[in-house]
């Protein structure tokens, strides 16, 4: 009797998404790009674009200032230990053909440009709308 996959094991079983990689050792290319290449790359563009540029944006477009924009990254790195530690558990009960963390390494590629967007997106809304829209787009944000 075979069981029907469900979610993640269901959507990362298409053989196009298998890795190419076929050895059981890492090579030392495959540690250079994805242990060191890959994340500088991520940090150089998010220190680039976001890290420069956004609370510029907070502060001369949206007019944010004092200990709301001092204290939102202090708070977030509260929160973002709780999140990966939550995340871990989801990554390690994911089972799926190429693994348990590929698909969600796969996933965030999406979900890191989408959430990118929304940091600039801010809406033409009330003070309160803003703050939360703020708050939520910057902890969406992978920024460690």
């Amino acid at each position: 009797m075979q069981t029907k996959k469900k979610g993640l094991a269901r959507i990362f079983s298409a053989p196009a998404l298998d890795s190419r990689i076929h050895s059981a050792n890492t090579q030392k290319s495959e540690m250079w790009l994805g242990y060191f290449t890959g994340p500088c790359l991520v940090y150089m563009v998010y220190y680039a674009v976001a890290g420069t540029y956004l609370t510029q944006f907070y502060t001369d477009v949206l007019g944010f200032t004092g200990i709301f924009l001092t204290m939102m990254p202090v708070f977030s790195k509260i929160f973002d230990a709780v999140t990966n530690i939550i995340m871990g558990r989801i990554i390690d009960a994911t089972r799926t053909k190429q693994g348990k963390a590929r698909p969600w390494i796969a996933i965030s590629g999406v979900l890191m440009a989408v959430t990118g967007i929304l940091l600039y997106l801010i809406p033409t809304a009330s003070y309160a709308v803003q703050i939360v829209w703020i708050v939520v787009s910057y902890n969406c944000y992978p920024t460690d």
